[in-house]
């Protein structure tokens, strides 16, 4: 049984819904749990996450990103613990591999539109490639810092963005991704 309080707020000053260029997408909760599988008590978490778009040229569009969670000091119930691994969220690992009671996460990044490659059904194609880091941990003392390089090619379509690409990690294990949907 669950039971639990909800405060959530977004920001949305994207200028595009498929492949940004430029603006801010940042969303906020924060959960206070009176009951939960798996809990001895009452507990409180919060969670960020914030991506923000900047062109550099007509052609180039610099990214940045950055996330945090936390429980306040307190173990999480497993139903409730955080997580990362997969694309953005260090994409070099299995999606949802590493499970905590606090996370950081955050990466920059660099979009490329060539001329050499014509609109595909009428949207453009971005070459992309960036850097992500972070940890899932008990406590701070005990966070193991991981990363991943990936990169990958997106093309616009009248139906939404599509993905193909891959990661690697610090030590050489790396995922290959394809996604259709949002691109954030």
């Amino acid at each position: 049984i669950f039971s639990t309080m909800q405060l959530r707020w977004n920001h949305d000053s994207l200028d595009q819904a498929q492949v940004p260029t430029k603006g801010i997408l940042s969303k906020s909760s924060f959960n206070y749990y009176f009951e939960s599988p798996g809990s001895t008590g009452k507990f409180a978490q919060a969670e960020t996450r914030t991506f923000g778009f900047s062109p550099i040229s007509d052609r180039k569009i610099f990214f940045g990103f950055a996330g945090g969670a936390t429980t306040f000091g307190k173990t999480s119930p497993p139903l409730q613990q955080f997580t990362l691994g997969g694309p953005f969220r260090l994409g070099g690992y299995s999606v949802d591999e590493f499970r905590g009671s606090n996370s950081a996460n955050g990466g920059l990044g660099l979009l490329y539109n060539p001329k050499f490659i014509p609109t595909f059904l009428g949207g453009k194609t971005y070459l992309g490639a960036w850097y992500e880091g972070g940890s899932v941990f008990e406590r701070l003392d005990d966070a193991r810092y991981r990363q991943s390089v990936s990169g990958g090619v997106i093309v616009e379509t009248p139906l939404g963005p599509i993905f193909v690409g891959g990661s690697v990690n610090e030590n050489g294990r790396g995922k290959m991704y394809f996604s259709f949907g949002r691109f954030i």
